[in-house]
């Protein structure tokens, strides 16, 4: 029989079955939810490494092998490491618990979230991606029973020196790890790299019918709340009901971790047969496979536009709402409204000066208004050293500020505090020899002056 009739064949099958309540799916069944059809004229995250920091993935499976990463400075099978980058023959991957390059999975989370990113379209099997054309990077770090902290953050390590645009985790049943510090210096590499990490907020009993998620806000978790207290640093992935806009019962959730809602429940995504009554697909629910519809989203968005740089990236994800993958790779323009929370903050003379926002636009100009006389004092987009999605950092060095009590403002932005500024708002230009290397260039001139007249 002709192998396209064959083809047709089964879709027929699959198609009639479904109707009759089977659970595989030949197309994606958020496909209108996300606004995939329209997001595929404009994207497929073609360019984009996504490594996916698991159990494992299925490498073979019939619907994701033509999206695995393939290392191309390593030659297959002479037991050497051709690269350099201290791993023999990781030819697709890694695996930090065995320590060698078998990424046979140790469960199906990785798979299930594999297939949701990259899943291939038009093929008359199984389902459709969103990514369709980006590379899956498979890590290592769990097993069957539990995730390893070394493995999770040496597999964090491993993807950005490899070529990874996005690390996008899938830590076992919970989705997230205890809470430890000891991710930071990890995370906080990613993100300097230029490197988008998403995570999952975790999952409470996802067969519970009660509200049992926790409050990250109150109960830090990993990766989560990893990173920077200045800068998020990880994109938080929460999950929302099947064909609803609704918050799972049992999804984690907190307002300062928890960045964007995505459909978690009841995707039908690829699996591994061997551990899933040899299917190649199931449904699923869960927080990890929302943070694969995020990384996937995330993934169209950069290799439509490359040159964004990560707090754009999350300010696009997070202003999305509600999510539509269509108007996220269309909409380029940001919410109108902000509102910058500064609540009765001191800021000392020579502090870098923080202002907490929400839904800022990178590029708002702010105003500080002094309570006593109305005194203006406009600080420009330029000189604004760091720009997050939520958090603006001004080096005081650039700006004085007299002491007072300000009222901070923009053109967008609705004021909910104040700022006292304690003494004049300025770094001084002065310095010693003890801490030279923190000098500008006019302090430098002065302390030359200074011992020159001391000679």
């Amino acid at each position: 029989m002709d192998k396209y009739v064959k083809s047709i064949l089964i879709s027929l099958v699959l198609s009639s079955w479904l109707l009759s309540g089977g659970v595989v799916l030949a197309v994606d069944p958020y496909q209108n939810v996300q606004g995939y059809n329209g997001a595929y004229d404009i994207s497929k995250g073609r360019g984009v490494v996504v490594a996916i920091i698991s159990g494992g993935v299925q490498i073979d499976h019939p619907d994701l092998k033509h999206a695995i990463w393939i290392n191309e400075k390593e030659i297959k099978g002479n037991k050497k490491d051709d690269d350099k980058n201290g791993y023999i023959d990781d030819l697709n991957g890694w695996n930090f618990i065995d320590k060698n390059n078998d990424l046979k999975p140790k469960d199906t989370i990785g798979t299930n979230m594999a297939g949701i990113i990259a899943g291939k379209p038009d093929n008359y099997i199984g389902v459709a991606g969103i990514a369709p054309e980006v590379q899956i990077m498979p890590l290592t770090a769990c097993n069957a029973k539990a995730c390893d902290k070394q493995a999770i953050i040496s597999s964090i390590d491993y993807a950005v020196k490899n070529g990874a645009n996005i690390i996008v985790f899938g830590l076992g049943t919970s989705g997230v790890m205890a809470y430890s510090k000891d991710y930071d210096k990890a995370i906080s590499e990613a993100y300097s790299k230029g490197v988008l990490v998403v995570a999952p907020t975790g999952n409470g009993d996802v067969k519970s019918t009660k509200q049992v998620g926790k409050d990250l806000d109150k109960i830090k978790l990993s990766p989560i709340s990893n990173g920077s207290e200045d800068v998020n640093m990880v994109l938080g992935a929460g999950a929302t009901k099947k064909s609803s806009y609704m918050v799972t019962n049992w999804t984690n959730y907190g307002g300062k971790y928890t960045d964007i809602w995505v459909p978690g429940q009841d995707l039908v995504t690829t699996t591994v047969p061997a551990l899933a009554k040899k299917l190649e697909y199931e449904t699923v629910s869960g927080t990890n496979l929302a943070a694969a519809v995020v990384a996937g989203s995330a993934a169209l968005l950069m290799s439509k536009y490359p040159d964004y740089a990560i707090y754009e990236v999350f300010a696009k994800m997070r202003n999305t709402t509600p999510f539509n993958i269509y108007t996220l790779l269309t909409n380029t323009v940001y919410t109108s409204f902000c509102s910058i929370k500064y609540f009765n903050k001191t800021i000392n003379n020579g502090e870098v000066l923080v202002l907490e926002a929400s839904n800022l636009r990178p590029t708002t100009s702010l105003v500080l208004i002094r309570n006593t006389d109305g005194l203006v004092i406009s600080i420009s987009a330029s000189d604004i050293s760091i720009v997050d999605y939520n958090k603006l950092r001004l080096d005081t060095s650039k700006e004085i500020i007299p002491a007072g009590t300000y009222g901070v403002g923009s053109t967008t932005c609705e004021v909910e505090g104040k700022l006292i500024v304690k003494g004049d708002l300025k770094k001084p230009n002065a310095c010693s020899l003890k801490d030279i290397k923190s000098c500008t260039r006019e302090g430098l001139v002065s302390l030359i002056a200074e011992l020159l007249k001391k000679k």
